[in-house]
C-alpha cells in the first residue's frame, strides 16, 4: 500500500517552521518540477502562510530580489 504526499501538503504540515525560514532575510526558495499545477500550488501555500502571519509582501519581495525562483518543465 502506498501513500502519496505532495510537496504542498508537507509544507502545510510544517507551516510554523516554514514561516521562520521565510522570514529570514537570507532565505532562498527554489521550486522545481512539473509545470502543470505544482508551482502554483506551492506558491499558494507560501502565500497562505505568510498572509496568516501578516507578511504577504514577502513573496513579492523575494521574487523581485531573486530569492524565490522556479524551474519547471512539462
Amino acid at each position: 500500500m502506498y501513500f502519496y504526499s505532495y510537496v504542498q501538503h508537507i509544507l502545510e504540515q510544517n507551516e510554523e517552521k516554514l514561516f521562520k525560514l521565510l522570514s529570514d532575510k537570507e532565505c532562498y526558495v527554489f521550486v522545481s518540477g512539473n509545470a502543470k499545477d505544482m508551482p502554483t500550488a506551492v506558491k499558494n501555500v507560501f502565500i497562505n502562510i505568510l498572509t496568516k502571519y501578516n507578511h504577504l509582501n514577502t513573496i513579492d519581495m523575494m521574487e523581485t530580489k531573486g530569492f524565490y525562483q522556479t524551474e519547471t518543465w512539462s
